[in-house]
């Protein structure tokens, strides 16, 4: 379904942080738009549902299977947040403070600044429905919610809301189908809403969250799927027929590509740990940050008392098919601050002595919008058809998993069937054995203890299956070239995994795996490394808990070339990017405007006037409407004292918004934020002293 909510009130729904001369901004998505948060329509609904549980016109149980219960069971409501219709909304900033004691004048002390989104502002969101019977609770519950977001009490935020069915098409058909080679099935996904995915088994006030995907939780996601619809053969499905590749995430830029044949090519891996990065040399001129310069390139050959900076925890590679080049980038992670103060409603959560207090925490959170790819392998073409007859619903993009904390919707954009991957069948004469972890890798010894380092007496065990050709293999002299880097931690770490148990509502036990992007380069005689090789040439994975995507490796992936060495001269006057010149030019203009034509410095504008064409400035959708602002606000906008702006004011700007008329609109609006809030902080902070 989709709901439709239109603004009657000015709404605020606040993010927990300040910037500047606002003290508190209104939440918005990762493309700088108003939105409002999923939890917290769905906590407002359930806040309404239990009102109605009150006054006897709903039933508990029914409200717990609309919106889940504290007992790890969750609702049957699933909602993308509220965003908005046709790019920005309209934001205003109202500023509030005391009055003094009999006095009716505001003091200056308690002045606060909240940023709201304007009266006339749509917004709109997807709804899921798993359990039609409880539509009508759902459309009780909407009816009897009035408003969103904060200062409810106080008018803001009324709202008037719609929920229709969708006739929206799915992403589109899958492609392909599942042949007696096509037995692998790749999988595009998306998460319309921030999606935390705990790393930690016992989170503090901050839950870290994972930077992908992991099979496991792909895995539980599907079955729960298939249990909540009543699917058959389940058991037969996830029985070993099935295994689950991790789902990681893609660059922000593929998204135009969604659903395309060109999918099947892509290539996306954790970052190997052997990948080099130089780290920063001295600068060519003090004045410039250590990155106006290349760091990219490789040490030199005899650079050996450097030593190399090694890949960031969250790092991945990606490239559109083999051959061309790797791009590396990190998946765009953000800290959510939240309020658990609702907890004391719900009559089945058992009091504690945190009842009176508000439970403040922060969560990590993938943002919305983030592609990841994942590949499924099944045993036989049989395996492939049930999958596809089970979950074709998922697959066509018509439902959603649940994934992460609260059950975040994620959504299949493509489903594309291809053929398995293989390692290549020998190696070349002469060439090193080199193994490359694709995702983290869970083995016990021969002791029923973790293996926490990749070398070659772990790969032995793990890919000979034979106890006598184990034995000989192990007692042969092998050389392990680690790169020719010193320390051997830096291609290969360990990792602790953490999951949860949902039926028990307990933590699972936490094993210690070999991290993935763990490298090993092995030599010696060379019948021997052949040998060793066909026997992992012949495997899949590794270790334990393969079908949930753990162990998986690749015998075929170069090294990564880094890029040659450049030197970079820098001019003293050269600006190193577009916002730097923005900045450049706006602290020009701030200067001019804080010292005026005359020198008197409390000429010009004031807070309020500057806020006023700060939020003009905010819904323009051109250059023109920038400058059409300007001319109102120079000629019949808001006067202090019955007099216009400053003239002198009006000239800066006038002056540096002509140099913005070639350039884009978030360029101009950019540059005049920084002028505006410089200006406006200036004017604060003479405020404050007094002056």
């Amino acid at each position: 379904m989709r709901l439709d909510v239109k603004l009657l009130e000015d709404l605020h729904s606040g993010t927990g942080v300040g910037a500047g001369a606002i003290d508190a901004l209104q939440i918005r998505d990762r493309g700088g738009h108003p939105t409002i948060r999923a939890s917290h329509v769905k906590g407002l609904l359930r806040d309404a549902a239990q009102e109605l549980v009150d006054l006897g016109e709903a039933k508990s149980p029914e409200v717990d299977n609309l919106f889940g219960s504290a007992r790890q069971r969750r609702g049957a409501l699933l909602m993308e947040s509220l965003r908005v219709n046709g790019g920005n909304g309209k934001l205003l900033n109202w500023s509030s403070t005391a009055r003094g004691l009999f006095d009716r004048g505001p003091r200056d002390d308690t002045l606060r600044t909240a940023q709201f989104v304007g009266a006339g502002t749509e917004f709109s969101a997807r709804v899921e429905l798993r359990d039609p019977a409880l539509k009508d609770l759902l459309e009780y519950c909407l009816r009897h919610t009035q408003r969103l977001g904060a200062y409810r009490s106080r008018g803001s935020g009324l709202i008037k809301a719609d929920l229709k069915h969708d006739g929206k098409k799915a992403y589109g058909a899958i492609i392909d189908q599942p042949g007696a080679q096509s037995t692998r099935l790749r999988l595009v996904l998306t998460n319309p809403e921030p999606a935390c995915l705990p790393a930690t088994g016992t989170p503090d006030n901050i839950i870290r969250t994972e930077c992908y995907i992991r099979g496991q939780a792909l895995f539980g996601a599907l079955a729960y799927w298939g249990i909540i619809n009543n699917e058959a053969g389940l058991d037969d499905l996830f029985s070993g027929t099935i295994t689950m590749g991790n789902a990681y995430p893609l660059p922000l830029g593929k998204q135009a590509a969604v659903g395309v044949v060109a999918a099947k090519h892509w290539e996306v891996l954790p970052i190997p740990l052997d990948t080099a990065t130089r780290k920063p040399e001295p600068q060519s001129h003090g004045d410039w940050p250590w990155w106006a310069e290349d760091a990219s390139a490789a040490p030199a050959a005899d650079d050996g008392e450097d030593k190399p900076k090694r890949p960031g925890d969250r790092e991945f590679i990606f490239r559109n098919k083999v051959g061309e080049s790797w791009w590396r980038y990190e998946p765009s992670i953000s800290v959510h601050l939240r309020n658990d103060a609702g907890a004391q409603r719900r009559s089945d959560v058992a009091p504690s002595a945190a009842d009176n207090e508000q439970n403040l925490f922060s969560t990590e959170e993938i943002a919305e919008d983030t592609l990841f790819l994942a590949d499924l392998t099944f045993e036989d073409q049989g395996a492939a058809q049930r999958f596809l007859n089970c979950f074709r619903p998922v697959l066509e993009g018509r439902s959603w998993l649940a994934i992460g904390r609260g059950g975040t919707p994620l959504e299949v954009s493509a489903a594309i069937w291809t053929e398995q991957r293989k390692h290549p069948q020998a190696l070349r004469p002469g060439e090193a054995l080199v193994l490359r972890l694709t995702s983290d890798l869970i083995a016990r010894g021969p002791y029923l203890g973790f293996y926490d380092d990749l070398d070659a007496g772990v790969v032995i065990d793990l890919a000979v299956k034979d106890a006598d050709e184990r034995e000989r293999l192990r007692k042969i002299e092998w050389q392990s070239d680690l790169l020719k880097v010193d320390n051997p931690r830096t291609i290969s770490d360990n990792v602790m995994v953490h999951g949860f148990n949902a039926a028990s509502g307990l933590p699972r036990a936490p094993a210690l795996a070999i991290r993935r992007g763990s490298c090993l380069v092995l030599s010696g005689p060379e019948g021997e490394v052949a040998k060793l090789y066909g026997h992992l040439a012949r495997k899949r994975s590794l270790g334990e808990r393969t079908h949930e995507g753990f162990g998986q490796f690749r015998l075929d992936l170069a090294a990564i070339a880094p890029p040659a060495k450049r030197t970079v001269t820098l001019a003293h006057d050269q600006t190193v990017t577009r916002h730097e010149a923005l900045l450049a030019a706006a602290e020009r203009a701030g200067a001019r405007l804080l010292a005026g034509a005359d020198g008197n410095t409390k000429r010009g504008p004031s807070v309020s006037q500057w806020m006023a064409l700060w939020n003009e400035i905010q819904t323009a959708k051109s250059v023109a409407d920038i400058n059409n602002a300007f001319t109102a606000f120079k000629y019949q906008g808001k006067k202090q004292g019955g007099r216009a702006w400053g003239t002198v004011a009006f000239k800066v700007l006038e002056d540096e918004i002509e140099t913005q008329q070639g350039r884009a609109l978030k360029d101009a609006v950019f540059f005049l934020d920084a002028v505006i809030g410089k200006r406006v902080s200036a004017l604060l902070r003479e405020r404050r002293r007094g002056d």
